[in-house]
């Protein structure tokens, strides 16, 4: 049951060469062991990055006021931009809700032919042309429609 004094250097050397080998390790381990201690130390956590939840009605409504809005001021070169980032939108919170991919891209793609159809009627309207041309572009005005539709898409969809 005793011990003798060489194997205890020996466990002891041993455990040295240990400690040795793992301080020269790679980045990759340290970090895996950074994980393992996180409860320890807060300071080497990488914050989470989550999605934004499109499930709260108003939190959609929110979105679809800043986008009409930041559509009716931003440039005209920025209208398709917000529009392929509308479409995204529908498309994720559709996913979200249980439809599959290609059913999801389908259904985002119908919203926005069918709002630019509705603002190219309404923008070759004569009377529509009258009101707003001093105000909006043509652009906006095509762009509008299809804005709405869309976020009618998210927020009821």
């Amino acid at each position: 049951g005793s011990v003798s004094f060489e194997a205890q250097n020996a466990s002891i050397k041993e455990n040295q060469k240990n400690k040795a080998i793992n301080s020269g390790l790679s980045i990759l381990s340290k970090i895996k062991d950074l994980n393992k201690g996180k409860d320890n130390n807060r300071s080497f956590n990488i914050p989470s990055i989550q999605t934004p939840s499109f499930e709260n009605i108003s939190t959609k409504i929110s979105f679809s006021l800043l986008f009409i809005v930041v559509l009716l001021i931003s440039p005209d070169s920025y209208n398709r931009i917000l529009l392929s980032f509308s479409t995204l939108i529908l498309t994720f919170v559709q996913i979200k809700s249980g439809k599959r991919f290609i059913t999801s891209l389908g259904w985002s793609v119908t919203f926005l032919s069918l709002g630019f159809i509705c603002g190219g009627l309404i923008e070759n309207n004569s009377l529509v042309q009258e009101i707003f041309n001093e105000s909006f572009s043509v652009q906006k005005i095509e762009s509008l429609p299809a804005m709405l539709i869309l976020w009618i898409g998210i927020i009821f969809l």
